[in-house]
């Protein structure tokens, strides 16, 4: 089952959580840290992991590593059905961070692509795909002069089916 706190949060919020995080000399660096220890997910881990070279001071390391923790338990409990359920809500933190412009752009559209098709053998996830593609209401809001969460989300889900398909067609030769 889908983490309830996982998926609560906006896309906003999300990034924002993320960016203080990654900083730790940003004076909200720890209240963010302890927020991700029971939102993280599998990005947060991997976003997260270039912070355990820098040298921190022993409070803050002990903050990293709770948090990395907490996180990478609730990701060994992600299976199939749970990871289906999130598509929708990665999709859009991520078309969020791209059409803002965001400092977690790169790095969030990637890993959420990756993610992604890691996954695309997985029936239950190309059935939600199809399912977004078909009926898609975005959950949260983004205009820009760039598009909209209607536009980018879709965008993505097409990539992602049409990559699915090529990877069946190829498995079927």
């Amino acid at each position: 089952m889908a983490d309830e706190a996982t998926n609560s949060l906006s896309p906003k919020e999300y990034s924002e959580l993320h960016i203080a995080a990654s900083d730790s000399k940003d004076p909200k660096w720890a209240d963010a840290m302890r927020k991700l220890a029971q939102v993280g997910d599998a990005f947060t881990v991997d976003y997260l992991k270039p912070l355990q070279a820098q040298k921190l001071d022993p409070g803050q390391t002990e903050i990293l590593n709770k948090t990395l923790s907490a996180a990478r338990d609730r990701v060994t409990k992600e299976d199939v059905q749970a990871f289906a359920a999130l598509i929708q809500v990665r999709l859009e933190r991520a078309a969020w961070a791209d059409l803002m412009c965001n400092k977690l752009e790169g790095a969030l559209v990637s890993w959420t692509m990756r993610s992604m098709r890691e996954r695309l053998n997985s029936p239950e996830v190309v059935a939600r795909l199809k399912a977004i593609q078909s009926h898609y209401v975005p959950s949260a809001e983004a205009k820009t002069l760039f598009g909209s969460m209607e536009q980018r989300v879709p965008s993505y889900v097409a990539r992602l089916l049409a990559a699915a398909e090529a990877s069946g067609s190829q498995n079927r030769k």
